[in-house]
This record gives structure tokens, C-alpha cells and sequence, in this order.
């Protein structure tokens, strides 16, 4: 991983610094653009199994969209091939996660993605749906375009929350 103190913990726990916490093995959660070889090297020493790959979506529009890479949204691809080339190289369970209904997605762009996924290095893939947040970005530009009204997820008796969303304006 191109991490820093992702690196760190992993070479600790390979010098018996953390004996307690990484002496089993472990799951973990990454950015397809920050997993590199010596990293995933590192992981699969340090008892690493499984990682989680957030590739949100597989069209450019989508991933500009979500703000995922800072380079050219083009070339998603690629990096997200690296990224389960090298995991599929060093035996790392994979399952790439996805998500589907975001604003201005198509049905032709989430079959985009999931077809991809089905010929993707990957060993299990989880789709989610997406969903408003409270207060972000993507709820605020909802609520003036009139796609949403801004208490359509709150709680209409207590003025709290719905547990399916999360407030962020705070």
C-alpha cells in the first residue's frame, strides 16, 4: 500500500511489536489506487486474507462523479485490474464493493459495472445502494434540483434521523 502508516502497522506486527493485535488473520478495507505490490506483499505476510476494494462504479462519468481518483477517470480501469491482478497474485480474498442508483446513473451504466465485475480478478462482489446523506454534497444539490425534500429523511414525529441515513451537517 502506498500508506504510510498502512505499511507501518504491517511491518510492526511482522517484528512482534503487535503481538495482540494482528497475531490472527485479518481482513481489510482499501482504495484500489493506493494498493501497490510491496504492500500487498507486506499484508499477505503480516496475515492478511481478505480486503474490501471500494470500485464504487466502472463508468468515468460516475467515478468523476463520486470524486473516487484524482486522475484521469478513464483509466479506473486499469487501476482497479492492477489492484485485483496483484490480490489474485498473492491469494488475497477478494470482494470488490459497488454502488448502484447514484444520481444520473443509468440502468446501462450500473450493468456497465456490473459486467465488469463479472470478469474482474475478484472473488465476491457487494453492491450498495446509494444513498443521501444529510447535509452533503450530493443531498444539497438533490434538495435544490427538487429530486428530494429536505426533511425526506427525517424522522416526521422527532425530527431525528431515519437509522438508514446519516447526519453530516452537524
Amino acid at each position: 500500500f502506498n500508506d504510510p502508516a498502512t505499511t507501518e502497522i504491517y511491518t510492526l506486527s511482522l517484528h512482534d511489536a503487535l503481538p495482540i493485535c494482528l497475531d490472527i488473520p485479518f481482513w481489510t478495507l482499501a482504495r484500489a489506487d493506493h494498493i501497490d505490490e510491496k504492500g500487498i506483499k507486506l499484508m499477505k505476510k503480516a496475515g492478511g486474507v481478505g480486503i474490501l476494494i471500494g470500485l464504487e462504479s466502472i463508468v468515468p462519468r460516475m467515478i468523476n462523479l463520486y470524486q473516487k481518483i484524482g486522475s484521469d477517470p478513464k483509466k479506473w480501469y486499469e487501476t482497479l485490474d492492477n489492484a485485483f491482478e496483484l490480490t489474485n497474485k498473492y491469494n488475497i480474498i477478494t470482494v470488490a464493493t459497488f454502488i448502484l442508483g447514484g444520481p444520473t446513473e443509468t440502468l446501462k451504466d450500473m450493468k456497465t459495472t456490473i459486467d465488469y465485475c463479472r470478469t474482474a480478478k475478484v472473488d465476491f462482489v457487494q453492491p450498495f445502494p446509494f444513498l443521501y446523506i444529510v447535509g452533503s454534497d450530493f443531498w444539497k444539490d438533490g434538495v435544490k434540483a427538487g429530486h428530494l425534500e429536505a426533511d425526506q429523511y427525517l424522522d416526521r414525529k422527532s425530527t431525528r434521523l431515519n437509522s438508514s441515513h446519516t447526519d453530516i451537517s452537524r
